[in-house]
């Protein structure tokens, strides 16, 4: 099956124009992958294997262990995954034969890592949760694996409990690591190496793409600007009448030979500090919104001078046409033109016209700008 897969896959390529007519498995480089691929489905636990064991031992306490070759051979077939994860990659829509086409077009390639970057812009918080949700699963499988040998030797072992594995994967992709829980064998340690840099790229991943979720676009930061300064501006204007009443108030208790209270002059400075301080919010506040509206003032002002020169043109139309007007009615009592000569040569006829249109030249000149 491996192998007519990847005839069909170098069937496609050709249909695709992608290689030659004669190139192959060999020409092309995929022959590595088959047989890399081949190597990945051949293990499989056996039962004749399970008396070939390597034997290791604990650092801690100084015990023997062992891992049986089927244990080795079942840690392995974690990597075939990766074929079934391959099959949501091929029926996706970035992978299908009008993807490539218009890949093609735009000379981008089309592969399994083009689709990865499709649903990390399409979905990309669905696309990281899945990916944390299955890696969390899996790797603590493969975690118990690595750590089951010594619950032959202790039989109150931790990792012989699979949840007890899988909090373990938590605490390490989250970098967290309460201690409660740790790996001991060799294979257990380099695994754990592997779930910590892989916690903390995926963790990294959710959260950039948490804060571009929430980040505001171009206008949605317009609206809120002018929202904010809204808000900021009536609270300016209640803080400074307060401000202003207090101190008048003050200021006719001090005319008036009356004690000003403590109180009261602290409520003042509250007053206009708390006013200072939503001044200095009100300033600070980016010019987007104070940019909505000079774009706004300047679109009313280009409409206004549209319509001004609108204005001009139409009473310059009217006053040419009033013009042509005029100037049929002198060229008709002036006898230029008449229905004799009409019948007459080309000569006889636009002679006169051209003597007496001389005078109106300017009209014509601006006629033709309008």
């Amino acid at each position: 099956m491996i192998i007519l897969r990847f005839n069909v896959v170098i069937l496609f390529q050709r249909s695709r124009n992608m290689i030659g007519a004669y190139e192959g498995l060999r020409s092309t480089g995929l022959f590595k992958y088959m047989i890399l691929e081949i190597l990945l489905s051949i293990p499989h636990p056996n039962p004749f294997l399970d008396e070939i064991r390597f034997t290791m031992s604990d650092q801690v306490l100084g015990k023997e262990y062992y891992h049986s070759v089927n244990e080795m051979l079942n840690l392995l077939q974690i990597v075939r995954v990766f074929l079934i994860l391959r099959v949501f990659f091929i029926i996706s829509p970035f992978f299908s034969t009008s993807a490539h086409r218009i890949c093609d077009m735009y000379d981008a390639k089309t592969s399994y890592f083009f689709v990865i970057k499709a649903r990390m812009q399409s979905a990309p918080l669905s696309f990281i949760f899945t990916n944390l949700c299955l890696s969390l699963f899996i790797l603590a499988y493969a975690l118990r694996i690595c750590e089951r040998p010594l619950s032959r030797i202790y039989s109150d072992w931790s990792y012989d409990n699979y949840l007890n594995a899988l909090w373990n994967v938590v605490e390490v992709m989250a970098t967290v690591g309460y201690g409660e829980y740790t790996a001991r064998t060799i294979l257990g340690r380099g695994l754990t190496i592997i779930i910590g840099i892989w916690g903390v790229g995926t963790l990294s991943l959710l959260v950039v793409s948490l804060s571009n979720l929430l980040a505001m676009e171009k206008l949605e930061l317009k609206a809120y600007t002018v929202i904010e300064r809204l808000r900021l501006k009536s609270l300016l204007r209640e803080w400074g009448s307060k401000s202003i009443i207090q101190a008048v108030h003050l200021w006719k208790k001090s005319s008036k030979g009356n004690k000003v209270s403590y109180n009261d002059v602290l409520d003042l400075r509250k007053s206009t500090n708390e006013f200072r301080l939503l001044n200095r919010q009100y300033k600070s506040l980016t010019l987007e919104g104070s940019t909505l509206t000079e774009e706004m003032m300047t679109g009313f002002d280009k409409i206004r001078e549209e319509m001004k020169e609108l204005k001009k043109r139409q009473t310059k139309l009217s006053w040419l046409t009033q013009t042509m007007v005029d100037m049929a009615e002198t060229i008709e009592k002036e006898g230029c033109i008449s229905n004799s000569m009409l019948d007459e040569n080309a000569e006889g006829r636009n002679a006169p016209l051209e003597f007496k249109l001389d005078n109106y030249e300017g009209y014509w000149v601006d006629l033709m700008e309008v």
